[in-house]
Order: C-alpha cells, then sequence, then structure tokens
C-alpha cells in the first residue's frame, strides 16, 4: 500500500477513535477536525513523523489522555517493521497475547491494528520503540516489548528539559548498544553532565511545579493545570501560595473548573491579589504572619522509585466548602 494511502487509513482510523470517544455519556467532546487540522500541521502525510508525536503532543492537540494513548498506541503500529496480521477465521495463528485482545474487544478495523499492536511491537526498532514510549504507562505492550528488548537493564536516559524528559536519541543508541552486546558504561555524558541510565517504569528524583489548586498535581508543561488547561503563566509564587492557603483552609469554594479559569484571569491582573485578600481577610491575616518556611512551597519532588501522579489524578478541590 502505497505511503499516502496508508496515512489516510491512519487518519481514518484516529477519526473513529475521536468519533467513539464523543459518542460516550458525559464526556468533553473532541474538535475532530482541529486535531486532525494540528496533526497535519505537524507531520503532513508522513507516518513517520506521526509515530515521533508523544502522547503529550496529542493533548495539546485537544486530546483527553486516554485518547492520545490510544493515538500513540495507533501510529506505533504503522511502524515499517509489522507484520500484517493475517488471522485465520479461528485465531488459531494469532499469538495468545492478540487471542487475549481479540477475545476482550469488539472487532472493526481500528480494533484488529490495536489488536495486533503487541505483536508488532516486538517487530519494531529501539528508536520507534523509545519515541513511542510513554512514561506515564510504562506497563502498556511498548513498555513490554521494550523490557524484552533491553533484557530489563536500564536504558533511558532523562536528559532533556534539566532532566525532566527522556533525551529519546541517547536513549535509542544505548538501548541499541545493550541489544547488539557493546559494553556500556554505567552513565551517558551530555553536554558535559553525567546521567545514570533508568530501567522501565523509573523515573529520576527532580522538582516539578505544584498545581495551587489541586494538590499534589504537577502542572504540565508551560504551566498548564492537567485538569482545567488553566495557564497559570505570569502567576506569582506569591499568588499562588496565598491560593494554596484558601484551599488548605477551605475557605475558597470552588465547585466547577470554570471557576479556576476565573480565579487565574483575577490573579493576572493588577490588583487581582489585593482583591482576593480582601474577599479572605481571616486568610490574609493568617498569610502575613507566616514565616517563610511555613508557606507552601509548590514544589512537588518525583522520587526514582515512583512514577508521578498521573495529571488531573490529585484530590479535587471541587467539593471543599
Amino acid at each position: 500500500m502505497p505511503s499516502t494511502d496508508k496515512f489516510e487509513t491512519t487518519r481514518a482510523a484516529i477519526l473513529a477513535l475521536i468519533t467513539k470517544h464523543n459518542k460516550g455519556k458525559g464526556v468533553k467532546q473532541v474538535d475532530a477536525d482541529a486535531v486532525l487540522g494540528k496533526i497535519a500541521e505537524e507531520v503532513g502525510t508522513s507516518l513517520a513523523k506521526l509515530r515521533r508525536l508523544e502522547r503529550s503532543d496529542f493533548i495539546d492537540f485537544g486530546c483527553p489522555r486516554a485518547v492520545a494513548s490510544d493515538i500513540v498506541a495507533l501510529a506505533a503500529a504503522t511502524g515499517p517493521k509489522a507484520k500484517e496480521a493475517k488471522p485465520k477465521a479461528d485465531g488459531t495463528d494469532l499469538t495468545p497475547a492478540t487471542q487475549t485482545a481479540v477475545a476482550a474487544a469488539a472487532g472493526g478495523p481500528t480494533r484488529v491494528l490495536m489488536m495486533t499492536a503487541a505483536d508488532q511491537a516486538l517487530e519494531m526498532g529501539p528508536e520507534e520503540l523509545v519515541n513511542a514510549y510513554d512514561a506515564n504507562a510504562p506497563d502498556n505492550y511498548i513498555g513490554a516489548a521494550l523490557r524484552v528488548k533491553s533484557g530489563g537493564k536500564p536504558f533511558l536516559i532523562w536528559a532533556a528539559n534539566g532532566g525532566t524528559q527522556i533525551d529519546r536519541k541517547a536513549s535509542a543508541e544505548y538501548l541499541r548498544d545493550i541489544i547488539e552486546d557493546v559494553p556500556v558504561l554505567d552513565f551517558v555524558a551530555i553536554n558535559g553532565e553525567a546521567y545514570e541510565p533508568l530501567a522501565i517504569g523509573v523515573r529520576p528524583n527532580a522538582i516539578f511545579e505544584e498545581n495551587p489548586v489541586y494538590v499534589g498535581e504537577i502542572l504540565r508543561k508551560g504551566n498548564i493545570c492537567g485538569t482545567t488547561n488553566a495557564n497559570w503563566s505570569g502567576i506569582g509564587l506569591t499568588e499562588r501560595q496565598f491560593v494554596r492557603i484558601l484551599i488548605n483552609r477551605r475557605d475558597l469554594s470552588i465547585t466547577a473548573p470554570k471557576e479556576v479559569h476565573e480565579l487565574v484571569r483575577q490573579l493576572k491582573t493588577e490588583t487581582g491579589l489585593e482583591e482576593l485578600k480582601g474577599m479572605y481577610p481571616a486568610a490574609a491575616a493568617a498569610f502575613r504572619a507566616m514565616l517563610p518556611e511555613e508557606l507552601p512551597s509548590l514544589k512537588v519532588r518525583r522520587t526514582r522509585a515512583n512514577n508521578p501522579r498521573p495529571t488531573g489524578s490529585s484530590t479535587s478541590p471541587f467539593a471543599q466548602r
């Protein structure tokens, strides 16, 4: 099949995923045309470029996290080394993993492609697998294939964006050396800094900006709230700390995500903080009396032994009074 035709087939499958999501009860509707338009702007009709996009990219395009994960899996399954599944009527020529997926899922061309993804992943090269790896879902079929390829050895180099993201090029090169049984060092030097390779599902010690409203939730790239998409950029630490004090004291009553956006808009005005203090004088007095070490740091440290809490999974303040 020509690459352009294959891209159109994949594009149709992405549209089917979004359409299926939009039919769910009570779900936030996704603008399929906008998502497909942004994909076209980024990759044109290149499947290789599509496979290099990450889950966070599709979230930025407007997809919910679950849909973004499905699209990454769908794109990964288009790899040129993937073998096309030709199941018999009884399905006996499928691997056990695929037979399990077939038994658990409804039919349709999109699901067939997804069902065979676990087998196709094992045929993918180190670069494709590392590019498709989602650190927030290390136990999916991509992570399983990487564990097989690496023999369980650490190979992920967290050297991008100040050590908070994976350097995928360096990680793929390290993984290829492991696969080819090339002796490797216990560290990788990048721009004069030494980084220890980490295993699947393990993260480095790192400190992230904490969402002022959602306790324990980290802000996404660009200081974006992962639950409401409110943008905290341009709002200083003092303003954020006072919001957290209001949340901790349960003075601030938030009943809907739109109220977070209204709060953010208020704090971005010149007199926003003073107006907020005037609305909550008792909290403002308590805030002024706090010593620097008593103020909330609004920093979240994620240790190597734990995965960061998925964005949006913290305790919601909407039920607080």
